[in-house]
């Protein structure tokens, strides 16, 4: 009976770590929509500190980036294994006026909604 119980249990077990897989498949130059953050700031994107932004003669305005296009312009996975994206606007323009790109950890940005796949 042990032996039943103990088995069952690492049946599911194993179910359960394969449902944890990640079904997407990023390549370069995929496009993807910037969601609102969770909280006062994003957790999963490299965007600059509020006070840099402001010293460089620029508006912090992060709620006017909501809803917009970006481009996956590289792609790596680093020792960890964490998927790290470099992300520029499609419209061309620059993040705050001065920042071309900005750097995000894929995995988590996707589980915290901050960025979405572009529907086709």
């Amino acid at each position: 009976m042990r032996n039943s119980i103990f088995f069952v249990t690492l049946l599911l077990s194993f179910f359960m770590l394969q449902g944890q897989s990640n079904d997407y498949n990023f390549t370069q130059g995929d496009e993807l929509i910037l969601g609102a953050p969770k909280g006062s700031r994003y957790k999963a994107i490299n965007f600059p500190r509020k006070n840099i932004i402001i010293k460089r003669g620029a508006l912090a305005n992060f709620n006017a980036l909501i809803g917009k296009q970006l481009i996956i312009s590289r792609l790596e996975t680093d020792d960890e294994g964490k998927t790290i994206v470099t992300l520029k606007r499609k419209d061309g323009l620059n993040f705050f006026r001065f920042f071309p790109k900005v750097t995000a950890d894929l995995d988590k940005a996707l589980a915290f909604k901050e960025l979405k796949r572009q529907k086709a």
